[in-house]
């Protein structure tokens, strides 16, 4: 018997692998300690752990009659128990880690983090919404980020992947025309929305693509930008344009249109936004009349105007105390001193959401502000003082500050303004209301029941390249147009500032002389430093 025991007694150590691994394949394969829901294979192993340990035991108790009294069976007993609490202890942090799942992103760029904005818009949402994939195959990227949207909008939001050859009617019915078509659907009690939303075998799903069909979606009406043309202005399609900020203004429900007031005595009264982007000749006197019309009545004007260039608006700048200045911003801290890098912004909607990140202004001219009463102004685009002017002389090849001729920085290249229509035109300044102070408390009272006073609008920028395609998608550009755009159509669209992530770039680019030493440095210098070290120490102990 003790020679049987001498060659089974080894078998003791089986009875715990045995048994770790079938409960961490139940807690794995169905997240849950309960032996009734796990499958065969961590049953099985379980069974064969419990009985390997059974007949370890059996054959301890035949081959000594002092067992229990012994030190193995001591050591053995300790070892038992401490499996076992070890094992309950990771049981109970796998039970915990399924039931409670807390995700801390710590990347840089919080690429696995969704923003404010879209955590806002599905705590928001007053009906639900469900997002078909049809799509035989899950992405598992795609999967994260829709288990993400679904964690917090609950209920209000689903999605669903549908073999579109398995499901052929459902298919036809949402007009899929290739596999990966994904389409959002508005499930409401009267009406039935759906939007085409893009094709995941093309391209992964992104917030940003995700977020505004959402806010496309639920949003009941649409939004008119007219852009003026006729005068050498960005045209809506083809080199130089502005196709990419067009199909992005359409993407949250904004219709962009060309305006020709040469054509036309007036703004339309569906216009809800006028842009003018970059003319290069000078407006007619009919159609800045038209323009200041518009605004008198109420509407909102978005100017981007290049340097060099007189769009002829001299007198309807001056009622907004607005003057663009004729001399070009530099920043000598940059290699290119035209391209301008704007990260200080003002407190105002259209940057409330932008932080510290850059925009790029290619080629900018600065704006003067001048107190007007009746008119609001805030400061959007601000430049250092450090190095920047604006420059008067710009065919000089080098760039040299006069302070005769040149204005020191900081520089305003956007401002955005607000008029109230009760004092449209004001040429006096205001007189001292503290008389108003002593009003009774009956015109007080009937003066808050008055409705709100409507007021026009304009966002004035000294350049235009900064939102035309190339321009447009690179960094914060395309934010502060689409955020310009959206308060001055007095739009509530929660996520203008929904962008892609644009990751930082870690990658180390070495040239072929730095290539060259950081090889012979790793490769021969620093091996035989090592070795003449060691060479050294020999010497000396011997």
């Amino acid at each position: 018997m003790k020679k049987i025991w001498n060659y089974l007694k080894y078998i003791f150590w089986l009875a715990p692998v045995l048994i770790v691994a079938g409960i961490a394949a139940g807690v794995l394969e169905t997240g849950s300690l309960s032996p009734a829901a796990w499958g065969p294979l961590p049953l099985g192993l379980l069974i064969a752990g419990m009985a390997v340990l059974g007949f370890w035991l059996l054959l301890k108790i035949a081959s000594a009659e002092s067992f229990w009294n012994s030190r193995s069976t001591s050591a053995g007993a300790n070892a038992i128990i401490s499996t076992i609490a070890v094992l309950l202890i990771v049981a109970m942090i796998n039970l915990l880690a399924v039931r409670y799942q807390v995700e801390i992103d710590l990347t840089e760029d919080q690429r696995f983090t969704v923003a404010l904005e879209t955590k806002q818009l599905l705590h928001n949402l007053s009906k639900p919404v469900k997002l078909w994939i049809f799509s035989p195959q899950a992405n598992p990227q795609d999967e994260e980020l829709l288990k993400n949207y679904q964690n917090l909008g609950g209920d209000r939001f689903n999605f669903e992947y549908v073999d579109p050859y398995s499901r052929p009617g459902l298919a036809s019915e949402f007009g899929v025309t290739e596999v990966g078509d994904v389409y959002l659907e508005l499930l409401s009690p009267n009406s039935q929305r759906r939007e085409f939303v893009g094709n995941v075998t093309r391209k992964p799903l992104s917030e940003s693509q995700l977020t505004n069909s959402i806010v496309l979606i639920k949003s009941d009406c649409t939004t008119l930008v007219y852009f003026l043309q006729g005068h050498g202005e960005r045209p809506l399609e083809g080199r130089g344009g502005l196709s990419q900020a067009v199909r992005s203004l359409k993407q949250k429900n904004f219709i962009s249109q060309p305006l020709n007031l040469a054509q036309r005595k007036a703004v339309p009264e569906d216009a809800d936004v006028v842009a003018i982007a970059g003319p290069e000749r000078e407006l007619l006197p009919e159609e800045v009349a038209a323009l200041e019309d518009y605004l008198d009545g109420g509407g909102s004007l978005l100017l981007a105007i290049d340097p060099f260039q007189n769009p002829g608006l001299d007198s309807l700048l001056r009622k907004w105390g607005v003057k663009l200045d004729d001399r070009v911003a530099v920043d000598i801290n940059r290699r290119l001193p035209t391209m301008i890098a704007i990260a200080d912004y003002g407190d105002h909607p259209i940057t409330e959401n932008l932080g510290n990140g850059f925009s790029f202004y290619p080629l900018a001219r600065s704006i003067e502000i001048t107190k007007v009463p009746g008119v609001q102004e805030t400061p959007l685009l601000l430049t250092v003082e450090e190095g920047v002017w604006a420059e008067s002389d710009t065919k000089s090849q080098e760039l040299e500050f006069d302070p005769k001729s040149d204005r020191q920085g900081p520089l305003i290249l956007g401002v955005a303004l607000t008029r109230s229509l009760n004092n449209p035109e004001v040429t006096e300044p205001e007189t001292d209301t503290s008389e108003d102070v002593t009003a009774s408390p009956e015109t007080d009272a009937s003066a808050e029941k008055e409705p709100p006073i409507p007021i026009a609008r304009m966002v004035a920028i000294g350049d235009s390249e900064f939102a035309i395609d190339g321009y447009f998608g690179q960094q914060l550009n395309g934010d502060v147009f689409l955020n310009a755009i959206g308060w001055l159509a007095d739009s509530d669209a929660e996520t203008f500032s929904i962008r892609p992530k644009e990751f930082t770039n870690r990658r180390i680019i070495l040239t072929d002389n730095q290539a060259i030493i950081l090889f012979l440095t790793s490769v021969a210098i620093v091996p035989l430093l090592g070795f003449l070290t060691a060479g050294t120490l020999w010497l000396l102990r011997r």
